[in-house]
């Protein structure tokens, strides 16, 4: 049974098509054309349909019937029709892929479809048709933005691209290698910028742009340099502090608000970024056959406790700053005075895509996250915080490819409430981010 209260839209954005053509193949999941989902939900009864984003590069694509422009793994092929004067002309004029097939966020009454390049498209949250596009950097000067915004209550205006502003600057760590974030964090106070040591070369990234070359080839990691998180003051826009964590790699932020003098700051982490080449797709054909794929998979979600006033007089190595209880996560003093954070683990499993009840508690206390298990190699991998209900999107593969469906768990027992299981004309993919609309299409609505 699904519950006669809930009403509304679960969109989901992915990968959907992994070939153009009868022939090209994209090589990496992050390639792939973006293919939005929709399950939609009324008085107990549930519809599915899904489309593909109608973004430039997926239109030129089709209509060229070869992949035209090189993507984060995948080198575009050449048009045979062009000479050898039009082939080197287009080296120094590239087209930059608005592929948006990482995920969906509302601004008001309307929904956007992301990925990092600063181009994002409107979207009809009722037919997924795509209805405009629009590039950021013609209203503010930045090359790459995040794919998870942070959605505030004073975000919602018609006119919130001619307003935008940047509200804070700091200088990247390494100019030359600045470094690769898909998320970052908000409280009441500050913003929470995390640098990690995957880094993206700016001479690699000219030479790829000269050569067509694939994005993923420009990445560096520094195995031996510590990760540095930021904390901006939101009033002021500058940088106020500086901590340091053993190396990890990570994309997803889980939560972070402000206790007492102290930032909690929830991360899912890996050792390193070994799981991005888990995404090739030629990777992912062998994953059975790999006994080392789900060891790259493995992250682990960790608290890290920053203290923002610390006692000047513990500055002696080996005294922990951490002084609020409930929590095993530490922090030292280096010899040179930068403080080094030791992190807590949340639990065993393996966690991505983690979600909380944002609309209620973004950078407030909270005691509940939700996410996919990363573990590949495991069996099983309102009033109230978790009041409510959980949904999930479901998908088959091998020979059941044509077959999605949508699970609605209680959110407090994870009991099943209800399904709906659809059988398809073409094969549904498995998506990667998604945001639930109540029947009004609000933000602030409670449901």
């Amino acid at each position: 049974t699904i519950p006669e209260w809930l009403n509304g839209s679960l969109i989901r954005n992915g990968p959907g098509s992994l070939k153009v053509g009868d022939d090209n193949e994209f090589s990496h999941l992050f390639d792939s054309s973006a293919l939005l989902h929709r399950f939609g939900i009324k008085n107990g009864q549930v519809t599915y349909q899904s489309r593909f984003l109608q973004s430039e590069t997926f239109k030129k694509n089709w209509a060229a019937n070869r992949i035209v422009l090189t993507e984060f793994g995948t080198k575009s092929v050449p048009d045979p029709c062009h000479t050898i004067f039009q082939r080197i002309a287009a080296m120094f004029n590239p087209d930059v892929s608005d592929n948006s097939m990482i995920s969906v966020y509302p601004f008001g009454d309307e929904l956007y479809a992301f990925n990092e390049i600063p181009i994002i498209h409107k979207i009809n949250p009722e037919t997924l048709s795509t209805e405009g596009r629009v590039n950021v950097n013609d209203y503010i000067s930045i090359i790459n933005h995040t794919s998870h915004p942070h959605v505030m209550q004073d975000g919602e205006e018609s006119t919130m691209f001619e307003k935008a502003k940047i509200v804070a600057a700091i200088p990247a760590r390494w100019p030359l290698h600045p470094s690769y974030m898909h998320t970052f964090g908000i409280t009441e106070n500050y913003y929470v910028i995390v640098e990690q040591p995957l880094s993206i070369s700016v001479s690699a990234t000219v030479t790829a742009k000269l050569t067509n070359e694939p994005l993923a080839g420009c990445f560096r990691w520094y195995q031996d340099e510590y990760t540095q998180i930021n904390v901006i003051c939101r009033k002021r826009g500058c940088l106020l502090y500086k901590f340091y964590a053993e190396t990890f790699f990570y994309l997803h932020i889980i939560h972070q608000y402000e206790i007492d003098d102290y930032i909690i700051l929830d991360i899912c982490i890996y050792r390193d970024p070994s799981m991005l080449d888990c995404l090739y797709i030629e990777t992912m054909k062998c994953m059975q056959q790999n006994p080392n794929y789900a060891k790259m998979f493995r992250s682990r979600p960790a608290r890290f406790v920053l203290p923002l006033n610390p006692d000047p007089m513990e500055m002696e190595i080996n005294v922990n700053l951490v002084k609020i209880k409930n929590t095993n996560a530490k922090a030292y003093y280096l010899p040179h005075g930068e403080i080094l954070l030791k992190p807590e683990r949340l639990c065993i499993f393996g966690c991505e895509t983690p979600r909380i009840n944002y609309e209620h508690f973004l950078g407030k206390p909270y005691r509940y996250f939700y996410a996919i298990s990363s573990d590949v190699d495991a069996e099983n991998p309102g009033t109230f915080e978790d009041d409510g209900v959980v949904l999930a999107a479901m998908v088959w593969g091998g020979r059941d490819a044509n077959h999605a469906g949508l699970l609605v768990l209680d959110a407090k027992t994870f009991i099943e409430i209800g399904r709906a299981e659809f059988r398809t004309p073409s094969p549904v993919p498995k998506c990667l981010h998604g945001w639930f609309l109540p029947q009004n299409h609000n933000v602030d609505s409670k449901y």
